[in-house]
């Protein structure tokens, strides 16, 4: 599932965002058009091919200092670690909330037979009509290149009379100005799933408009919110967080997650 050898992985945040990860007990992956980096969801073929590319973003580097002025809250936020790969990995049938896709079982015999997912998925699954692949959150080392190649790849391939979208490379490069960030990404890649034209599966029309609403269509979420494990949660506190301010912090994250470790970020900064 993770293509890097990390023990735990840090994501530079603000408070309130903190506390609803948290009090949700989920992670939110954005698509790749709310990066930082405007040129992230362009394909060669296709501007916006990142529209449906869901990542949520984290870096090795543990209370630093240029992430913590960038993403947290200009040191007024936190830094928080997690060992890496914090999913619930579940044995079953993430169509079971959807009714298109069960209405295709026959005589009690299921159309899809159970697998390994990631907990989470079947939400979006049964209320939105999409479908991932793969089924499991991927965990990427982000790869630093000036490639336009690599950074723009073309996603569509048409080869009379078949057709194929191949998205695996976006969300993996960024140019060398990001190196600093030395980043880590899970990715989820949804499609949607269009059954409601048609009383059968069939693979070539469900593939075809598969293509067609990841080339032209809008994906019916702006997010993705996926359930995650806090335990061995690690906060560092910023350290422009002071006094009742602080104080006020420590008592909620104690409130909502009492066995998460918190420490004082040691960088000094002037007030």
């Amino acid at each position: 599932m993770c293509n890097h050898k990390t023990n735990r992985l840090y994501q530079y945040t603000s408070v309130d965002s903190l506390l609803k990860i948290i009090k949700s007990k989920k992670l939110r992956f954005n698509n790749l058009t709310l990066m930082d980096d405007p040129d992230e969801p362009i394909a060669k073929d296709f501007k916006r091919a990142g529209r449906w590319v869901f990542i949520s973003s984290w870096t090795t580097k543990s209370n630093n200092r240029p992430m913590f002025r960038e993403y947290g809250d200009n040191f007024k936020g936190v830094c928080y670690s997690l060992p890496h790969y914090p999913f619930f990995t579940v044995f079953g049938n993430p169509f079971f909330k959807n009714s298109k896709v069960m209405r295709f079982n026959k005589n009690g015999k299921e159309l899809i037979k159970p697998f390994l997912y990631t907990k989470g998925i079947e939400e979006y699954i049964g209320y939105y009509d999409l479908i991932f692949y793969p089924y499991n959150v991927e965990c990427l080392k982000v790869k630093y290149t000036d490639d336009p190649q690599k950074l723009y790849p073309k996603v569509a391939n048409y080869t009379y009379p078949t057709r194929s979208y191949y998205d695996k490379e976006l969300g993996i490069y960024k140019d060398t100005t990001w190196s600093y960030q030395e980043e880590i990404r899970y990715r989820l890649r949804p499609s949607f799933l269009d059954l409601d034209k048609i009383g059968f599966i069939d693979r070539n029309y469900i593939g075809n408009r598969m293509i067609d609403t990841k080339e032209y269509g809008q994906c019916p979420v702006s997010h993705i919110d996926i359930p995650i494990d806090l335990t061995g949660l690690e906060i560092f506190i910023g350290p422009a967080l002071k006094g009742q301010q602080r104080e006020s912090v420590l008592k909620k994250i104690n409130a909502l997650c009492p066995t998460a470790i918190l420490k004082n970020s040691s960088l000094k900064i002037k007030m």
